[in-house]
């Protein structure tokens, strides 16, 4: 009632007050649109675990598949069971590994460390270990006019696709390369894009010892610990 008040009144204080009035009315519109704005965010972390769970199960279904075909399960973008990607390295290799560089992990929990640290493609760790991460379905996919590609401006964060970072299989290098991983995982799924805007699905796969089978952690690229995933057979 008090407001109605004011805004009938025409005198100098009045005025003054009505425009305190329609400030503070500004200020609540504008902490609400904030409030929204965190509120779609998380909703995309929500679909962003949907998506990393769907390709969980593509990798656990070619995991599978190839056990029976080739006689040794595997995921995705590994030359063999005991191969990590990115790198083509043997995880019991005896080598001394570190959390930077392009080998990956030596074990899961050294993995799972880094994420769990990991905040953001902004921060400096994505620097430290970016290469020991791989696109899911490729660094810069194209499918007609739909682009899956990482933002140019990060693309070189994370390793190359990870047919460019061994060559067991094909022979071939280079960054034209799609790479084994993205061509294993899709053809099992239909690429898919992270709900954030600059968002990219990546992995790392760590290879299996005479001790442990493979496993794998599928994170997103815009805020790796806050979402994760591992997958082990």
């Amino acid at each position: 009632m008090k407001i109605v008040n004011k805004l009938k009144s025409t005198s100098g204080n009045s005025l003054a007050e009505f425009a305190v009035v329609i400030a503070l009315m500004a200020t609540l519109m504008s902490t609400g649109q904030v409030k929204f704005s965190q509120a779609g965010e998380g909703g995309k972390g929500k679909k962003s675990g949907e998506e990393m769970a769907k390709i969980g199960k593509a990798a656990n279904n070619f995991y599978n598949a190839v056990n029976d075909t080739e006689g040794a399960g595997r995921f995705p973008g590994q030359d063999k069971w005991d191969r990590n990607v990115p790198g083509g390295q043997t995880p019991d290799n005896g080598g001394t590994y570190s959390t930077a560089g392009t080998k990956g992990y030596q074990t899961l929990d050294d993995a799972i460390e880094v994420v769990e640290q990991w905040d953001t493609y902004l921060d400096g760790e994505t620097a430290t270990h970016g290469a020991n991460w791989c696109s899911v379905f490729g660094k810069s996919l194209e499918i007609g006019d739909e682009s899956y590609a990482i933002d140019g401006a990060h693309i070189n964060s994370i390793a190359g696709d990870d047919g460019d970072t061994h060559d067991m299989k094909t022979g071939e290098t280079g960054t034209d390369q799609l790479g084994i991983g993205p061509d294993e995982f899709m053809a099992y799924m239909d690429p898919i894009k992270s709900p954030y805007l600059d968002g990219h699905f990546i992995y790392t796969v760590i290879g299996g010892t005479t001790l442990n089978s493979p496993s794998m952690i599928v994170t997103d690229f815009f805020a790796p610990k806050e979402d994760f995933i591992v997958v082990e057979p």
